[in-house]
């Protein structure tokens, strides 16, 4: 069974206020949990970790106290439905990075009333250390609630180094660019992450990173071979140590997926849909398409996952049940 670390949800009574906003998905999967429920037993999907979807960008369009309040209801929506279903569903909030002080308030919060892992923070937070520095109260909440931070494509609403919160979204989504800027963006963080000093500190907070890092395989790939030819291996993230990255959305062939395997280690790497905005019909297909042993499959379907899971539980909360290894 798999388990879905790239997977958005919009409760119902949100729709609207966001639609003003931003143009919404058309998936039914956004907002009807019972579809949503049908299409992954069809999948053969166990569980999903579920988060807002931070490409919105909310944070650089609303007014603080307007974030706070729309984020507040989001993961309470979002804690009452991994309460229903505490086998197939857990949950990330989403925190107003506008201020990082009121950001580790929520996630503090909504861990304590609504049971949620973690929290997905905009990768725009992570671009440079320099601008991660700000967060640094968020880190720390997550330190201290032993929390999961997803890191997905979007802006902050704070103005930090190597960071303009509105140009993102001022990009056609459906654009090469869009991709190339996304790439770019979720390297940089992933980047940061992995190679600077910044996560010291907290060091029972797990990490991931969206759609293989972004442009970080390239760059793992080309830090090896300078390593390769110097013999000196600082900076390399081959393999990775401190963080794990999503598969995001699977290419035809899987070449991606392989240089990932190759260079991060079958061992950091989670499965992750981007599910309902791209389908997930036949998961274990995607994947064997990329050449993949069947047990390197399984530890990124499976085992990695559950591993994961097991550790990052909220604060006074029972460890979800993992599924069975298939």
């Amino acid at each position: 069974m798999i388990i879905d670390w790239h997977s958005h949800w919009i409760p119902p009574g949100l729709a609207a206020r966001v639609a003003a906003l931003r143009r919404l998905p058309v998936a039914p999967e956004f907002f009807d949990v019972e579809a949503r429920r049908r299409h992954l037993a069809a999948a053969g999907i166990a569980r999903q970790v579920i988060s807002w979807p931070t490409t919105f960008g909310l944070d650089a369009l609303l007014p603080l106290a307007e974030t706070r309040a729309l984020y507040r209801e989001f993961n309470d929506r979002l804690g009452e439905l991994t309460a229903v279903w505490p086998e197939q569903f857990s949950g990330l909030a989403a925190v107003p990075t506008a201020d990082p002080a009121a950001a580790a308030d929520e996630l503090e919060r909504s861990a304590a009333t609504a049971g949620l892992i973690g929290a997905v923070v905009p990768a725009d937070a992570f671009l440079t250390p320099a601008g991660a520095a700000h967060f640094a109260p968020l880190l720390a909440a997550a330190q201290r609630r032993r929390s999961h931070l997803y890191v997905h494509p979007g802006p902050t609403g704070l103005r930090v180094a190597g960071h303009d919160p509105i140009e993102f979204l001022r990009i056609d989504a459906g654009s090469p660019r869009w991709l190339l800027e996304t790439g770019a963006r979720l390297g940089a963080a992933a980047l940061t992450l992995e190679t600077s000093s910044l996560l010291a500190p907290y060091p029972d907070v797990t990490v991931h990173v969206a759609m293989l890092g972004g442009h970080l395989g390239w760059i793992a790939e080309t830090l090896a071979e300078r390593a390769r030819r110097s013999g000196d291996a600082a900076g390399s993230v081959s393999p990775l140590r401190r963080i794990y990255v999503d598969s995001g959305i699977m290419k035809p062939g899987g070449r991606a997926l392989a240089l990932a395997v190759a260079e991060f280690g079958a061992d950091r790497i989670l499965f992750g849909s981007d599910y309902p905005q791209f389908g997930t019909a036949d998961p274990g297909l995607a994947f064997q398409s990329a050449g993949l042993a069947e047990d390197v499959r399984r530890r990124i379907l499976h085992d990695n996952g559950v591993r994961l899971l097991a550790s990052r539980t909220a604060a006074g909360a029972a460890p979800p049940n993992a599924p069975a290894s298939p």
